[in-house]
């Protein structure tokens, strides 16, 4: 209980011996220096310290008399207390913040590197948050490619995100490798095919040599590692216009040598027509 207590002062702005005294304060009531030493367990050069602090901060109030006590302001008056000044810290926190950025941004210069740039992003969270991204903010076209099972899967993960491309007229082209003989398809995959007439699939008996996502022909997230799972591995983001090009026309390639498409109305593969 106390040591909760004590983590949740802490978690409000209190240094860990501010909350311990304070605490010890507040359940045992008015203390000497001394006996709030010992009922909080914090060391007696320190704690004359410590109640200064907390009287600083309006937590405790000093009774004159020989010695001198302190008695606590009442728990629940020092919580709002402390709330109150998180609240005040964190608005401070934001002026400073954007303050920072607007000087930033007007001393900012926009890259106009001719050659692109070459990006490593590390694997999980800030892959995951870059492919958001992506898809936010396509303007026409989607192409991926990865191993069948990933490539539902990230279907089933991204559904809100290409559901809401296809609606702005994004079309997202998926070649999916390597499909096992029994398989299942989410719900999720056949309402994109019903529901979004920008959305295609596609599939590849061969391996994916990699995992693949083309954003308007002119970026790029590419894997690094050929056997490793989506989001266990860094990817390579580039605009790099020679890249983008190979890559693309590789992707055209594969799209159009495809031997099966994805039927809407039907949990099966049928030979492209």
């Amino acid at each position: 209980m106390q040591s909760e207590a004590v983590q949740a002062l802490v978690e409000l702005g209190l240094t860990s011996l501010q909350a311990k005294v304070y605490f010890a304060v507040s359940v045992s009531g008015t203390l000497t220096a001394r006996t709030a030493a010992k009922a909080s367990k914090v060391a007696s050069q320190d704690v004359y310290r410590v109640l200064a602090e907390l009287q600083e901060r309006g937590l405790v109030e000093r009774v004159i008399a020989k010695p001198n006590k302190y008695q606590p302001v009442p728990l629940e008056e020092g919580i709002a207390m402390l709330l109150e000044q998180r609240k005040e810290q964190t608005e401070e926190l934001k002026k400073t913040a954007f303050k920072i950025f607007r000087k930033v941004g007007s001393i900012a210069k926009p890259s106009n590197n001719s050659e692109g740039d070459f990006v490593l992003i590390p694997k999980k969270g800030p892959l995951m948050n870059r492919i958001r991204k992506t898809f936010e903010s396509a303007q026409t076209s989607i192409d991926l490619m990865n191993n069948f099972m990933e490539g539902i899967a990230g279907h089933e993960g991204n559904f809100e995100l290409e559901l809401k491309a296809a609606h702005r007229n994004v079309k997202i082209r998926d070649l999916l490798c390597k499909s096992p003989e029994d398989f299942h398809v989410p719900e999720s995959f056949l309402t994109l095919l019903k529901k979004a007439p920008t959305f295609q699939a596609r599939y590849m008996s061969s391996d994916s040599p990699a995992k693949l996502l083309i954003k308007d022909r002119k970026e790029m997230l590419i894997s690094t590692v050929p056997e490793a799972t989506t989001t266990a591995q860094p990817y390579l983001w580039s605009n790099n216009p020679v890249l983008l090009d190979i890559v693309q026309q590789w992707f055209d390639m594969n799209w159009e040598a495809a031997a099966y498409s994805f039927l809407p109305s039907q949990n099966m593969c049928l030979p492209v027509k």
